[in-house]
Protein backbone atom coordinates (compact mmCIF):
# COMPACT_ATOMS: atom_id res chain seq x y z
CA UNK A 1 0.00 0.00 0.00
CA UNK A 2 1.48 3.32 -0.87
CA UNK A 3 2.88 4.80 2.56
CA UNK A 4 1.22 7.82 2.76
CA UNK A 5 -2.33 6.20 2.99
CA UNK A 6 -0.83 3.65 5.17
CA UNK A 7 0.34 6.77 7.55
CA UNK A 8 -3.07 8.46 7.35
CA UNK A 9 -5.01 5.18 8.38
CA UNK A 10 -2.80 3.94 10.72
CA UNK A 11 -2.85 7.85 13.01
CA UNK A 12 -6.86 7.89 12.06
CA UNK A 13 -8.86 8.77 15.08
CA UNK A 14 -10.77 5.89 15.88
CA UNK A 15 -14.13 8.53 15.98
CA UNK A 16 -14.03 9.62 12.22
CA UNK A 17 -16.51 7.63 10.35
CA UNK A 18 -16.10 4.87 8.00
CA UNK A 19 -16.90 6.29 4.86
CA UNK A 20 -14.77 9.76 5.52
CA UNK A 21 -11.75 7.06 5.89
CA UNK A 22 -12.69 5.43 2.75
CA UNK A 23 -13.04 8.57 1.00
CA UNK A 24 -9.70 10.03 1.67
CA UNK A 25 -8.10 6.09 1.06
CA UNK A 26 -10.34 7.00 -2.36
CA UNK A 27 -8.70 10.23 -3.11
CA UNK A 28 -5.72 10.26 -2.06
CA UNK A 29 -4.67 6.99 -3.71
CA UNK A 30 -6.31 8.21 -7.14
CA UNK A 31 -4.24 11.80 -7.04
CA UNK A 32 -1.02 9.66 -5.77
CA UNK A 33 -0.62 6.90 -7.58
CA UNK A 34 2.65 5.44 -7.63
CA UNK A 35 5.75 7.89 -6.86
CA UNK A 36 4.30 8.87 -3.27
CA UNK A 37 7.84 7.29 -1.43
CA UNK A 38 9.30 11.10 -0.56
CA UNK A 39 5.60 12.00 1.36
CA UNK A 40 5.87 8.99 3.09
CA UNK A 41 7.60 10.26 5.93
CA UNK A 42 6.38 13.58 5.73
CA UNK A 43 3.07 12.20 6.50
CA UNK A 44 4.36 9.74 8.84
CA UNK A 45 7.17 10.06 11.36
CA UNK A 46 7.15 13.86 10.86
CA UNK A 47 3.57 14.90 11.12
CA UNK A 48 1.67 15.00 14.23
CA UNK A 49 -1.55 13.13 14.79
CA UNK A 50 -3.25 16.82 14.70
CA UNK A 51 -2.69 16.88 11.09
CA UNK A 52 -3.31 13.83 9.86
CA UNK A 53 -6.60 14.39 11.41
CA UNK A 54 -6.91 17.56 9.51
CA UNK A 55 -5.98 15.71 6.05
CA UNK A 56 -8.34 13.05 6.47
CA UNK A 57 -11.19 15.36 6.71
CA UNK A 58 -9.52 17.37 3.71
CA UNK A 59 -9.46 14.95 1.40
CA UNK A 60 -12.60 13.13 2.26
CA UNK A 61 -14.70 15.96 1.54
CA UNK A 62 -12.44 16.43 -1.58
CA UNK A 63 -13.78 13.37 -2.66
CA UNK A 64 -17.59 14.30 -1.56
CA UNK A 65 -17.26 17.08 -4.02
CA UNK A 66 -15.96 15.18 -7.22
CA UNK A 67 -18.07 12.55 -6.88
CA UNK A 68 -20.91 15.47 -6.80
CA UNK A 69 -19.81 16.95 -9.24
CA UNK A 70 -19.69 13.89 -11.55
CA UNK A 71 -15.91 13.48 -11.92
CA UNK A 72 -13.64 10.89 -10.81
CA UNK A 73 -10.41 11.78 -9.29
CA UNK A 74 -7.23 11.45 -11.41
CA UNK A 75 -3.49 12.06 -10.45
CA UNK A 76 -2.18 14.99 -9.20
CA UNK A 77 1.17 16.43 -9.98
CA UNK A 78 3.70 16.27 -7.14
CA UNK A 79 4.56 20.07 -8.19
CA UNK A 80 0.71 20.83 -6.90
CA UNK A 81 -0.23 18.22 -4.29
CA UNK A 82 2.28 17.66 -2.54
CA UNK A 83 2.57 21.53 -1.03
CA UNK A 84 -0.79 21.23 -1.05
CA UNK A 85 -1.20 19.10 1.48
CA UNK A 86 1.83 19.80 3.44
CA UNK A 87 0.33 23.19 3.90
CA UNK A 88 -3.44 21.94 4.14
CA UNK A 89 -2.52 19.01 6.91
CA UNK A 90 -1.78 22.41 9.01
CA UNK A 91 -5.22 24.28 9.04
CA UNK A 92 -7.75 23.29 11.16
CA UNK A 93 -10.28 26.29 10.63
CA UNK A 94 -13.72 24.55 9.27
CA UNK A 95 -13.91 27.37 6.36
CA UNK A 96 -10.72 27.04 5.18
CA UNK A 97 -10.61 23.11 5.54
CA UNK A 98 -13.31 23.59 2.78
CA UNK A 99 -11.34 25.90 0.67
CA UNK A 100 -8.43 23.30 0.64
CA UNK A 101 -10.85 20.55 -0.14
CA UNK A 102 -12.33 22.77 -2.95
CA UNK A 103 -8.97 22.96 -4.39
CA UNK A 104 -7.62 20.04 -4.48
CA UNK A 105 -11.22 18.48 -6.05
CA UNK A 106 -10.33 21.49 -8.54
CA UNK A 107 -6.42 19.74 -9.00
CA UNK A 108 -7.80 16.25 -8.65
CA UNK A 109 -10.76 16.83 -12.19
CA UNK A 110 -10.15 15.96 -15.67
CA UNK A 111 -12.01 19.13 -16.89
CA UNK A 112 -9.79 21.78 -18.28
CA UNK A 113 -11.36 24.74 -17.19
CA UNK A 114 -10.39 23.34 -13.49
CA UNK A 115 -6.83 24.12 -14.22
CA UNK A 116 -4.40 24.43 -11.07
CA UNK A 117 -1.28 26.28 -11.12
CA UNK A 118 1.59 24.72 -8.62
CA UNK A 119 1.55 28.68 -7.38
CA UNK A 120 -2.26 28.25 -5.95
CA UNK A 121 -0.96 25.86 -2.85
CA UNK A 122 1.19 29.00 -1.87
CA UNK A 123 -1.26 31.69 -2.34
CA UNK A 124 -3.95 29.95 -0.15
CA UNK A 125 -1.30 29.16 2.50
CA UNK A 126 -1.23 32.97 2.72
CA UNK A 127 -4.66 33.76 3.13
CA UNK A 128 -7.20 33.79 6.53
CA UNK A 129 -10.44 33.15 6.44
CA UNK A 130 -11.63 36.48 6.19
CA UNK A 131 -9.71 37.24 3.33
CA UNK A 132 -11.35 33.96 1.48
CA UNK A 133 -14.44 35.34 2.33
CA UNK A 134 -13.50 38.75 1.25
CA UNK A 135 -11.87 37.22 -2.13
CA UNK A 136 -15.35 35.26 -2.75
CA UNK A 137 -17.10 38.26 -2.27
CA UNK A 138 -15.07 40.97 -4.60
CA UNK A 139 -15.33 37.63 -7.22
CA UNK A 140 -19.22 37.58 -7.07
CA UNK A 141 -19.22 41.22 -7.29
CA UNK A 142 -16.70 41.57 -9.54
CA UNK A 143 -18.32 38.90 -12.32
CA UNK A 144 -21.76 38.63 -12.13
CA UNK A 145 -22.58 35.43 -10.26
CA UNK A 146 -19.07 34.12 -10.06
CA UNK A 147 -19.45 33.61 -13.41
CA UNK A 148 -16.31 35.14 -15.90
CA UNK A 149 -17.85 37.21 -19.42
CA UNK A 150 -15.98 35.00 -21.63
CA UNK A 151 -17.52 37.47 -24.00
CA UNK A 152 -15.23 40.26 -23.27
CA UNK A 153 -11.89 41.24 -22.40
CA UNK A 154 -11.07 40.33 -18.37
CA UNK A 155 -9.84 43.33 -17.85
CA UNK A 156 -12.76 45.23 -18.39
CA UNK A 157 -14.04 43.60 -15.32
CA UNK A 158 -13.35 46.60 -12.77
CA UNK A 159 -14.27 46.87 -8.86
CA UNK A 160 -14.33 50.37 -7.85
CA UNK A 161 -12.08 51.12 -4.12
CA UNK A 162 -15.83 52.27 -2.90
CA UNK A 163 -17.14 49.06 -3.48
CA UNK A 164 -14.59 47.18 -2.28
CA UNK A 165 -14.59 48.77 1.31
CA UNK A 166 -18.60 48.40 1.54
CA UNK A 167 -18.06 44.42 0.47
CA UNK A 168 -15.24 44.18 3.19
CA UNK A 169 -17.56 45.33 5.90
CA UNK A 170 -20.61 43.16 5.21
CA UNK A 171 -18.16 40.50 5.12
CA UNK A 172 -16.83 41.21 8.47
CA UNK A 173 -19.85 42.81 10.13
CA UNK A 174 -22.79 41.37 8.55
CA UNK A 175 -24.18 44.96 8.26
CA UNK A 176 -25.08 47.11 4.75
CA UNK A 177 -22.70 50.40 5.14
CA UNK A 178 -25.12 51.78 2.74
CA UNK A 179 -27.77 51.86 5.75
CA UNK A 180 -25.94 52.93 8.62
CA UNK A 181 -25.82 56.72 9.16
CA UNK A 182 -23.58 58.69 11.87
CA UNK A 183 -21.04 57.29 14.21
CA UNK A 184 -22.52 54.06 13.95
CA UNK A 185 -20.92 54.34 10.19
CA UNK A 186 -17.66 56.28 11.36
CA UNK A 187 -16.76 53.40 14.12
CA UNK A 188 -17.48 50.87 11.68
CA UNK A 189 -15.34 52.10 8.69
CA UNK A 190 -12.22 52.96 10.93
CA UNK A 191 -12.76 49.37 12.54
CA UNK A 192 -11.98 48.24 9.05
CA UNK A 193 -9.95 49.84 6.88
CA UNK A 194 -6.53 47.84 8.11
CA UNK A 195 -8.36 44.78 7.76
CA UNK A 196 -9.49 45.69 4.78
CA UNK A 197 -5.66 47.26 3.38
CA UNK A 198 -4.06 44.09 4.96
CA UNK A 199 -6.16 41.97 2.71
CA UNK A 200 -5.94 44.26 -0.71
CA UNK A 201 -1.73 43.96 -0.34
CA UNK A 202 -1.86 40.31 0.29
CA UNK A 203 -4.12 39.84 -2.91
CA UNK A 204 -1.95 42.69 -5.29
CA UNK A 205 1.71 40.68 -3.41
CA UNK A 206 0.26 37.15 -4.81
CA UNK A 207 -1.03 38.83 -8.29
CA UNK A 208 -5.09 38.42 -7.95
CA UNK A 209 -5.86 41.83 -8.11
CA UNK A 210 -3.76 44.75 -9.52
CA UNK A 211 -4.86 48.30 -9.50
CA UNK A 212 -5.24 50.07 -12.74
CA UNK A 213 -5.41 53.90 -12.92
CA UNK A 214 -7.21 56.41 -14.39
CA UNK A 215 -6.56 60.22 -14.99
CA UNK A 216 -9.54 62.60 -15.53
CA UNK A 217 -10.38 65.95 -15.80
CA UNK A 218 -7.68 68.87 -16.42
CA UNK A 219 -7.50 71.51 -18.39
CA UNK A 220 -6.57 75.22 -18.19
CA UNK A 221 -8.39 76.35 -15.23
CA UNK A 222 -9.00 72.38 -13.49
CA UNK A 223 -6.89 69.81 -11.89
CA UNK A 224 -6.43 66.58 -13.16
CA UNK A 225 -7.96 63.92 -11.06
CA UNK A 226 -5.99 60.37 -10.55
CA UNK A 227 -8.40 57.32 -9.65
CA UNK A 228 -7.62 53.62 -9.71
CA UNK A 229 -9.89 50.64 -9.73
CA UNK A 230 -8.95 47.31 -9.15
CA UNK A 231 -9.40 44.89 -11.52
CA UNK A 232 -9.10 40.56 -11.35
CA UNK A 233 -5.97 39.29 -13.02
CA UNK A 234 -6.12 36.17 -15.54
CA UNK A 235 -4.08 34.13 -12.77
CA UNK A 236 -6.57 35.68 -9.85
CA UNK A 237 -9.72 34.55 -11.83
CA UNK A 238 -8.37 31.15 -12.01
CA UNK A 239 -7.40 31.02 -8.25
CA UNK A 240 -10.79 31.70 -7.21
CA UNK A 241 -12.62 29.03 -9.56
CA UNK A 242 -10.10 27.08 -8.39
CA UNK A 243 -10.84 27.34 -4.85
CA UNK A 244 -14.45 27.52 -4.97
CA UNK A 245 -14.32 23.43 -6.47
CA UNK A 246 -15.28 21.93 -9.44
CA UNK A 247 -18.33 22.72 -11.13
CA UNK A 248 -21.18 19.72 -11.97
CA UNK A 249 -20.71 18.20 -15.51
Amino acid sequence: MDPIITAIAKTAEAGLADVAKENSHSFLKAVLHEPAQELGSLLGDKIRERRHQNLIKITARAQERLKGAGYTARQIPLSIVHPALDAASFEEDPNLQETWSNLLASAATSNPKGCVYPSFPSILKELTATDVKFLDALFEATFAHGKIPLEQPLERAYIAPQIVMRIYVSVVSGKNLDKLHGQEAMDLLQESIRGKNMSMETFERNNIVIKEFSVSGGGFDKLAELGFAYVFTNLGASFVSACRGPQAQ
